[in-house]
């Protein structure tokens, strides 16, 4: 199952946030493979730090459009690349720019801390509600209908936990780091704050302002990111609140719901994920990639039963294929929420994941430790 790349399955497109988890699982394994992910991540790169969404390694088009979570996972697989034993040398290697091959501009290269930086200051604009713009999207793909100036909570969290790990870095290795860290981090955490509804935080707000996951929906990525990112340690009843909401209303036979309810009509605010059927990929399923981070921050908030419930839910040969429909050797994108309830529970996309890299992280900084038997 570890082999599983996320990269290296959509014909000659490669994602870049896809290659980085790549890079992050792989490092535990094979860390010159993972170092030479990650210095392929700084050619896809633009000066200003924008990224690819997806490269196409075959010729021809790639996808250019401007998904904002993108350059924040270029810090989290250099230092898990380092933490694994790769050589801290790769902060100081100098890669080019991607420059489009049409421009008459000069390839302009720079070390790979330089690229973080430029990566983590090109996502830094926030809007009305005090969150970052989500340009054309964050991680959740589909969620592309709250237009380029709406507001992403998660990608908050994702900031956050990014500049982190540069803290850490620059104190570590003695780098120069011109962002103002602590000032972003309270003010990318007090954003989140705004977003608290007493009960979970809500998912972003619409360039109109309407809110996107309130009251009436909860969304698991930023319940689980609150943890994961570090801003549980500065209000950690909230970070529980979240947790018990997130296992409590996402619960499914098979693992934990994306988001609940689902969609079974078109939302412009939304976007193409309510164009899915309920119970497919993004829209009321187990979503085995957004499952994974809630099996992490259960597991980072010590939750470990809980952990392990969800933690076995998503292993395959744990399931009955006769009933998943899927091979029991291999990772599925998603299992069938189960709003049609012939449906439920049956395994879709085999192969195309990046669960299998947030399960390593679990399995070696978490289930390994900690002795936990699942």
């Amino acid at each position: 199952i570890i082999q599983q790349s996320t990269g290296m399955v959509r014909s000659t497109f490669r994602g870049f946030r896809d290659v980085a988890q790549d890079a992050m699982g792989l490092s535990f394994f094979d860390a010159g493979a993972a170092g030479e992910l990650i210095r392929t991540l700084c050619g896809k790169m633009a000066p200003d730090g924008r990224c690819l969404r997806q490269w196409n390694t075959g010729g021809g088009f790639n996808d250019e459009r401007d998904f904002r979570d993108l350059p924040l996972w270029l810090p989290l697989a250099v230092e898990r690349y380092i933490d694994a034993g790769g050589s801290s040398d790769i902060i100081n290697e100098i890669h080019p720019f991607f420059t489009p091959e049409s421009s008459d501009s000069e390839t302009e290269g720079a070390d790979v801390w330089e690229h973080m930086i430029r990566g983590v200051e090109y996502v830094l604009r926030y809007g009305s509600h005090e969150l970052l713009l989500i340009g054309e999207g964050d991680w959740n793909d589909a969620l592309s209908g709250l237009g380029t100036e709406g507001e992403s909570l998660w990608l908050n969290q994702m900031a956050y936990y990014a500049l982190g790990i540069m803290e850490r870095l620059s104190v570590r290795y003695g780098l120069d780091l011109r962002i103002d860290v602590k000032q972003h981090r309270d003010r990318l955490y007090n954003g989140v704050m705004r977003g608290w509804t007493g009960s979970w935080f809500l998912r972003g707000y619409h360039q109109d302002g309407q809110v996107v996951g309130a009251d009436d929906r909860i969304f698991l990525l930023p319940q689980a990111w609150f943890t994961i990112s570090g801003m549980a340690e500065r209000a950690p009843e909230k970070a529980r609140i979240a947790l018990d909401s997130m296992v409590s209303r996402l619960r499914n036979d098979n693992g934990l719901l994306i988001c609940h309810p689902g969609f079974d009509r078109f939302d412009p605010v939304v976007g193409n994920l309510s164009c899915l059927a309920p119970g497919v990929a993004e829209n009321l399923a187990v979503y085995n990639h957004a499952s994974a981070f809630g099996v992490y921050a259960l597991f980072k908030a010590g939750r470990d039963e809980e952990g392990r419930e969800f933690l076995n839910k998503l292993l395959p040969f744990r399931k009955d294929p006769a009933n998943s429909k899927s091979e029991p050797y291999v990772l599925v994108n998603y299992y069938n929420g189960g709003h049609y309830q012939a449906k439920a529970g049956q395994g879709g996309v085999p192969w195309l994941t990046g669960t299998v890299h947030w399960l390593a992280l679990s399995f070696f900084d978490w289930v390994f430790p900690g002795g936990i038997d699942i």
